[in-house]
C-alpha cells in the first residue's frame, strides 16, 4: 500500500513540475526584438518583448544609457540568473 502512495504521489510532483515547465516562456532573439533593424532595441521594441518572456527592465538591460539595448547587453539579460 505504501508503494502504491509513493508511485501516486511521484506521478503527481511529476505532472505539476511539468505544467510549471510549461508556463515558462523563453525571450525571443534579439533579431526578434529589433524589429526595425536598426542599430539597437528601443523602449517600445523592447515593451513589445517583455510580453513575450523578457523579465528585466529595459532601464536595467540598457547598462550603458543611451536609450538601445545593444546585441550583447540583451544576451546577458536573456541568461538564466537574470531571470
Amino acid at each position: 500500500m505504501k508503494l502504491v502512495k509513493l508511485v501516486v504521489l511521484t506521478g503527481l510532483l511529476g505532472l505539476m513540475s511539468f505544467s510549471v515547465m510549461a508556463d515558462e516562456v523563453e525571450a525571443p532573439d534579439y533579431a526578434v526584438m529589433n524589429a526595425n533593424g536598426d542599430d539597437g532595441v528601443d523602449a517600445a521594441e523592447y515593451d513589445k518583448g517583455k510580453n513575450a518572456g523578457v523579465k528585466v527592465s529595459f532601464a536595467d538591460a540598457d547598462k550603458d544609457g543611451n536609450g538601445k539595448i545593444s546585441e550583447s547587453e540583451y544576451e546577458v539579460i536573456k541568461e538564466p540568473e537574470c531571470e
